[in-house]
Order: C-alpha cells, then structure tokens, then sequence
C-alpha cells in the first residue's frame, strides 16, 4: 500500500457524497518536445503544478482513460496502463510520427487528481515516472506503458558486479573524458540500400581509418531523426560509409547531418582503451583480475584483452 499526501481542502471535496474529482497527466518529451498534458474530464483543465513549466492546459479532446494503479509495499514495480487517442499535433498530446521516431521514449510524466471545480484545492499526486513501450492500434489509439520509479529503483542495483572491462560509461561523471570535443561535424553524401543504417559522411577531421569509429557513435542534428544517437557497427575509412548497429526510427537523408565521434572499449589498454583516452585513473573495473575459463564463467569482459593485443586499424596514408 502507498501512501500519498493530499491537501485538507481536496480530502474534504473527495469525502463528500458527490465528488469533481479527475486526473491531469503532465508529459514532458526526452528529447525536446514541447510539455504537454491530458485530462480524463470531458471539458479542458487549465492548471498551474507549482512548476517551472507554469499554467499548462490539460487537453480533453485528445485525452485519456486511466487505469487502476497497483502498488505494494514490497517494491514490486507498479501496473498501470492507459488508453489516449493519438493527436495530430505534437501540443495535443501523443502523434503516430513521433511515436515511431521515439520521441516519447523514457520521457518522464506525473499524474494529478484535483477537483475541477475548485482547483485551488491542491493536488495530489497519484503517480510518476518514465514512459515505455507504446502500442499503437490503427493509428488512432495507443497504450502507454507507465514505468514507477520503483520500477527503476528495482532495475538498478546500488551494487555492481565485478568485470574485467570498465563499468563506466564513456563521457559520464565517473568516466571524465570530454566526449563532446571527439565530435565531428559531417553532412551525409549518400544513403545505403538499408536507409535506415548505411550512410556515407563527409567533413572536415573525419577519419580515414578503417573501423575508427568501430566502436562509435553517430548524433543527428537535422533531418527527422534529430537528437537522437546511435552506436555504430562497422566504419569504412575509404569510402566513409557508415553502418549502424541498430537502425533509425524514420529513414536517413542527404538532408540529413549530424556529428560523430569514436568511443572507448572499456578496456584496460589497447586502441581507444581508458590508456588511449588517458582515463586510467577512472578506470572502473578489474582488469587484472585473473580468469580461468571465460566460457565457463561468462565474467563480464572476461573475453576481452587488456594487455593491448587489441589492435589499432591501419595508419592513414
């Protein structure tokens, strides 16, 4: 059972015979989008959270039907779902083309009940989190999936497992390495048969080399997948042909630009190893750490070689 604050003034309305009770969704899109909200009330709610986003109007015509909420006192994640009509534009709530372009990926969200007729009753809130998976039906009605926190709070243990490669993420707190100065500004020349992951780049500093940016990434900056990154499979340096190792939500075009940069192996030493960023003292791992039977024991980074056999491509001419 949780337990929630909820002001005196809308204790009292919720106590009566008759209540005007509803609940306001407030969304705020990962990568950009504009705040927007959506009512379960026929009619639209105009209402100020106390936010930095101030008054926000809480659509009625493209709203939603709210489902129970199932907590327990264990952690066990939240069930709740939801029903919302899909909108035309973006300020109206949830849109078929930014659905598949994911911009509502992990987008975090918070749920009020108030009293419509008197919103100066308070609010309380009745849920919160980030929003997965949506189910799209005849491009007219999706299905948001709702993820608590104590959903995350589940999936992330505040312990972490031993590896042989580094834990950290390149470009994070515990990493240090400025990731933003390995970008490299490019303009795509030519799209592959897969539009979706083959790409030729071209731009002043772009590499070469073969597999330089093997592991890597590569951030759109126009074009419809804009904002979004992703890692990259394999690089050729003759052609500059790009393949991603997963492909893009809307297909790629010689509109499109972006940036890219290499990345690190979480390895201890070799080619863009923690050595060859100069990270070593962040390192977070166990590089040493003997292993007798990596395919028995299946470590983490078991496999991987830290004593620099991983080899750089070939010199640029």
């Amino acid at each position: 059972m949780s337990l929630r604050t909820i002001p005196i003034a809308l204790a009292d309305a919720m106590a009566e015979p008759t209540t005007h009770d509803c609940r306001l969704w407030k969304i705020r899109p990962r990568l950009g989008g504009a705040v927007f909200g959506l009512t379960s009330l026929d009619v639209d709610v105009p209402f100020d959270d106390g936010s930095a986003d101030g008054e926000v109007t809480y659509k009625a015509f493209r709203g939603y039907a709210p489902y129970a909420i199932e907590s327990t006192a264990d952690l066990s994640v939240d069930n709740s779902e939801m029903e919302v009509l899909i909108a035309e534009y973006e300020v109206d709530g949830f849109t078929s083309e930014a659905i598949d372009r994911g911009v509502y990926d992990d987008a975090r969200f918070i749920e009020y009940l108030v009293d419509y007729t008197d919103l100066s009753k308070g609010k309380a809130i009745t849920n919160s989190g980030t929003v997965g998976r949506i189910v799209k039906v005849d491009n007219m009605v999706c299905f948001p999936e709702t993820r608590s926190l104590t959903q995350t709070l589940k999936q992330k243990s505040i312990i972490e497992l031993g590896s042989n490669s580094c834990r950290a993420t390149q470009g994070d707190e515990r990493c240090g390495v400025d990731v933003e100065a390995l970008f490299v500004a490019t303009t795509i020349t030519e799209v592959g048969v897969e539009t979706d992951r083959v790409f030729v780049v071209a731009g002043v500093g772009v590499s070469t080399q073969d597999s330089f940016y093997a592991p890597g990434l590569y951030r759109f900056a126009v074009g419809a997948n804009a904002g979004k990154s992703f890692e990259i499979e394999s690089y050729d340096g003759t052609t500059q042909t790009v393949t991603l190792l997963r492909p893009t939500p809307a297909p790629i075009t010689t509109d499109d630009t972006g940036e890219i940069r290499d990345n690190c192996t979480n390895l201890w030493a070799g080619y863009h190893s923690c050595d060859y960023y100069g990270a070593r003292l962040n390192f977070r791992g166990e590089a040493f750490r003997p292993v007798s039977d990596t395919s028995n024991l299946m470590a983490a980074g078991a496999g991987s070689n830290n004593t620099g056999q991983n080899t750089p491509p070939a010199a640029e001419a």
